[in-house]
């Protein structure tokens, strides 16, 4: 090949030289991931976006420190989070989405004191924290962890402080309410108000703790839990699922809507009254027909550290093997002549090496050297895939 700088790229037979070491999920049929994939319900709204951040693997990082005690409750969590923090702006790992149950870090504080009085888990029993949907109000939180139901409803028949909830039953699951409407009032009581007066609905289960502000969508994941429309049901994204699920990730996004024409059109419009960011937009997303990817159906992409160095994850799910296999020289191609929006240049330039492969419809990138996750997952609110336009397609 002509070009000496150009990325090698792997044909495997496997992904198993890629991204990072397996879990072992002997134990677990659904996996790691799968047990909260499990649970978002098959519906466009959360078909767009599904984020997991895996605060086990982050309290793993080199450069991660036991916070110190604080002088109560709430100066304790804050250490706690500032530890988490530091362990990934030790690498220079951004993540969006950092919140439990919908509440970001700076907010979490007061709530997780509520939540340890009211139900007896606190931040340091979260695992992992989704969020399922892209545009506000109608998000679906869970958090995934060991719990002990029976412990969790004695916790809260003795908490005095705690507002009274109200037992309901959905296809024989019973569940918890605290109510979905802002009662400002009640905001940051214990044990489920939110910084909005929020109470919101909750299943407690010993793998996961489901909440949602939204009666119809927390049924609708019940519904999911017991095999009724879950979104693993999807056969793209039970493909992306099973190899998440064999990975050591710090975080991951799931999406169907993939980054077509009408989503780069979208984009350059919403923008363009940004000047710089709008111009770097326009420019990285300016690619010839011939140079994007051919189209595939859903996407993946994950973070997480490999021997000290970060490393963006990427699978797209393809209809066919031939689809994915030709992508693989059409990303490649992309990685030499593309560039970021994040700082315009090239994104060979911008990683220290790229490993491309497919396993039967699964095209499994790995990018080396450099953690580019923020870039393809947005903010609620926006979208589903960021900014970034390194996986166009026509």
């Amino acid at each position: 090949m002509s070009n000496p700088r150009r990325l090698p790229f792997l044909l495997l037979a496997t992904g198993a030289l890629l991204l990072a070491s397996a879990c072992d999920t002997s134990e677990d049929p659904d996996g790691r991931y799968s047990t909260l994939l499990r649970l978002v319900p098959d519906q466009a709204s959360f078909r767009d976006g599904v984020t997991i951040v895996d605060y086990e693997a982050i309290r793993t990082l080199p450069g991660y420190e036991q916070p110190t005690p604080g002088a109560d409750d709430a100066e304790a969590i804050a250490n706690e989070l500032r530890s988490l923090n530091d362990a990934l702006q030790a690498h220079d790992i951004a993540i969006p989405f950092r919140e439990v149950f919908g509440t970001p870090w700076d907010s979490l504080p007061p709530n997780v004191v509520n939540w340890q009085q009211g139900f007896g888990f606190g931040l340091a029993d979260v695992d992992l924290a989704m969020t399922a949907g892209t545009m506000p109000p109608r998000y679906l939180h869970a958090i995934g962890g060991e719990f002990d139901p029976a412990a969790i409803e004695a916790q809260l028949d003795a908490c005095a402080a705690c507002i009274e909830g109200e037992q309901r039953n959905h296809r024989g699951q019973r569940y918890f309410t605290w109510g979905g409407n802002q009662v400002l009032r009640e905001r940051l009581s214990p044990p489920a108000f939110d910084d909005l007066g929020r109470g919101g609905y909750f299943v407690f289960d010993s793998d996961y703790v489901l909440r949602s502000n939204f009666v119809d969508d927390f049924e609708a994941s019940i519904d999911a839990s017991q095999g009724r429309s879950s979104l693993l049901g999807d056969e793209n994204f039970a493909l992306l699922a099973d190899e998440l699920d064999s990975r050591d990730l710090i975080a991951l996004f799931v999406s169907s809507r993939t980054p077509g024409p009408d989503y780069a059109a979208q984009l350059i419009e919403d923008f363009a009254q940004n000047a710089a960011l709008g111009e770097q937009i326009a420019a990285a997303w300016d690619i010839p027909a011939e140079q994007k990817l051919a189209p595939y159906q859903a996407l993946a992409v994950a973070v997480g550290l490999s021997e000290g160095e970060p490393f963006t994850a990427i699978l797209l799910a393809h209809d066919s093997a031939e689809a994915a296999a030709a992508n693989v020289e059409r990303l490649n191609n992309r990685i030499e002549t593309g560039v970021t929006v994040r700082d315009g240049q090239l994104w060979l330039d911008s990683i220290d090496s790229a490993d491309i492969t497919t396993e039967g419809r699964l095209l499994i990138a790995t990018l080396r050297g450099s953690s580019h996750y923020s870039g393809f997952v947005n903010s609620p609110g926006f979208g589903a895939i960021g900014i970034e336009a390194l996986l166009a397609h026509e």
